[in-house]
């Protein structure tokens, strides 16, 4: 992002310093995103969306698309949630499709279909 009102400097405990990556007045933000030919933007994703449990790196994207997958999911986002021990948990956030009755063992399940054993550490929250 490059415009007049991009931050330029941000404010820390006693201390105002430059934000980084702001080489000639561009703000990275991470941020995938692409313009249409009228000049909207469209916010794809997160360039390093991440998630690091316990020393292993998991993208979310993937696990998106398994779970989209499944014929009863509608949508699924999967975010990182702290955790003492892990550093960070995987969390599946699923919006069921209208009248569905399936239930999370049998997504569970699908999940654990697709991905492979080092992919399934721990007790599902």
């Amino acid at each position: 992002m490059a415009r007049p009102f991009a931050v330029t400097f941000f404010l820390e405990p006693c201390t105002l310093s430059l934000a980084p990556g702001l080489p000639s007045g561009w703000l990275y933000t991470g941020d995938l995103a692409c313009m249409d030919e009228e000049g909207y933007i469209f916010l794809l994703g997160v360039k390093k969306r991440m998630i690091i449990t316990s020393g292993f790196n998991i993208y979310p994207q993937g696990l998106e698309l398994i779970l989209d997958m499944h014929p009863a999911v509608a949508a699924a986002k999967v975010v990182g949630e702290k955790d003492a021990m892990r550093r960070e948990i995987v969390k599946a956030l699923i919006v069921k499709k209208p009248g569905d009755s399936t239930d999370e063992k049998e997504i569970i399940q699908h999940c654990r279909n697709y991905l492979s054993v080092c992919n399934d550490r721990g007790p599902v929250t």
